[in-house]
């Protein structure tokens, strides 16, 4: 019963990670933050939570991005965002 309560509680903590400060710590780190393809300003909460729920086929981000030509992982690729360093916003 814990571990199920523990599962529940990681996923939930995992995938809404960028979500309350739009970044997530090891972004705010690094300085990188996430932006809409289109719009070139902040992702929305909705492209924040879709290109992190895709990371539940994790083998299969790692096969896109290795063989990605700008260098972005499927979640960015549906979400439609993409990192950048935030001196450029």
């Amino acid at each position: 019963m814990f571990f199920i309560s523990y599962l529940k509680l990681f996923c939930i903590i995992f995938f809404l990670k960028d979500i309350p400060f739009r970044n997530g710590i090891g972004k705010k780190i690094y300085k990188i933050n996430i932006i809409s393809c289109k719009t070139k300003k902040q992702a929305t909460l909705f492209q924040l939570l879709f290109r992190n729920i895709t990371l539940f086929i994790f083998p299969i981000e790692i096969v896109v991005l290795i063989f990605s030509h700008n260098d972005m992982r499927l979640g960015d690729r549906l979400a439609g965002t993409m990192v950048i360093a935030q001196q450029k916003l």
